[in-house]
């Protein structure tokens, strides 16, 4: 057999592996059981929490979990980076979100918390209906990220001012958007994983499907988008792959020899 160069991937989730609240096909299984097998390296890189993810993800084998839009970094159990709003921050942004009623979900290293008006989540650990709620036993949650749903764009506005004086808002569509603390991104965090004496040299790779993902592939040797993707996320990419239905995953690791 062809020996292979050994390489780092970096995986989003939602549309890259599944969907959210759904599980990775038998084909995804298939591609990280020879991924595997050829002695890579693979990596998450989600904008979810990480009580967010769920086993049957997990399952497929990481080595770390980089998390919250590059707020957290986990390498083989052991936290790496920690990032979260200041107190202050926290309970300005989330009275504002509730002044206006706007579905959100907070995303922490601990915590996957919903404002009152967001549908409830299979992994949620709180739901928020005032300011007081983000208090158990006297101590703040941390969180990290907002990802926020709103069917009036006008009414997000005024919580936007307040989420941009700490947070770059990324914005997916014109109702849907998630913040990441200003100076963190996935590029950064995946730079900081690079630079660790025992993947220094690796070929790395990213794969993901959304805006969220292009510092990722700014931050590797090659960046593959998933075919339902954005066109300003096509463009920034080295290949782009099927679809999720597609089995897009299985494909651009294959198109790059790696399975």
């Amino acid at each position: 057999m062809e020996k292979k160069e050994k390489a780092i991937i970096f995986f989003d989730i939602d549309g890259t592996l599944c969907e959210y609240e759904a599980v990775p096909t038998g084909k995804v299984r298939e591609a990280f059981a020879k991924l595997h097998e050829n002695g890579h390296v693979a990596f998450l890189c989600t904008g979810r929490g990480n009580p967010d993810i769920p086993k049957e993800i997990h399952e497929l084998g990481f080595e770390g979990v980089i998390s919250c839009m590059g707020a957290e970094i986990q390498i083989r159990g052991k936290k790496v980076r920690h990032v979260a709003l200041s107190e202050e921050e926290l309970l300005e942004s989330v009275r504002v979100l509730l002044e206006h009623k706007i579905a959100a979900l907070l995303l922490g290293a601990e915590e996957v918390l919903r404002t009152g008006y967001m549908k409830p989540v299979e992994r949620e650990t709180g739901v928020i209906w005032k300011v007081e709620d983000l208090f158990q036993n006297g101590v703040c949650a941390e969180i990290a990220s907002i990802d926020s749903e709103y069917a009036d764009r006008a009414e997000y506005e005024d919580c936007r001012k307040v989420l941009e004086k700490h947070s770059e808002v990324i914005e997916y569509n014109a109702y849907t958007s998630q913040t990441q603390i200003r100076g963190v991104d996935k590029a950064n965090a995946i730079r900081e994983v690079l630079d660790r004496p025992e993947y220094q040299g690796l070929v790395s790779y990213a794969i993901g499907d959304s805006q969220n993902d292009i510092p990722m592939f700014q931050a590797v040797d090659a960046g593959i988008a998933m075919g339902q993707a954005v066109e300003s996320v096509k463009e920034k990419a080295a290949y782009v792959t099927g679809t999720l239905e597609e089995e897009g995953v299985f494909h651009g690791l294959r198109h790059y020899k790696l399975i």
